[in-house]
């Protein structure tokens, strides 16, 4: 049987690898980090955004986790 995509991506440990590697990129790209830095000094809304971040791409790709946050649209708009 093959694997799933949730089990490609590494199950929840690779996610959260992918996840930590997307916040970095953000931070460090000219074109977007400014939308970012702010939150520098609020690590406690850094590690939300990872988790919802996480649950979001775990639920996504089949994974158990269960994304509970705003919607796409309420989130980025």
């Amino acid at each position: 049987m093959p694997k799933t995509l949730y089990e490609r991506l590494g199950g929840a440990t690779g996610i959260s690898k992918i996840v930590d590697d997307l916040v970095d990129a953000h931070l460090k790209n000219p074109r977007i980090q400014a939308r970012f830095l702010p939150y520098l000094d609020r690590p406690d809304v850094v590690a939300e955004v990872k988790r919802h971040t996480r649950d979001f791409l775990g639920a996504a790709s089949g994974g158990p986790e269960q994304y509970k946050g705003r919607t796409m649209t309420d989130a980025h708009c």
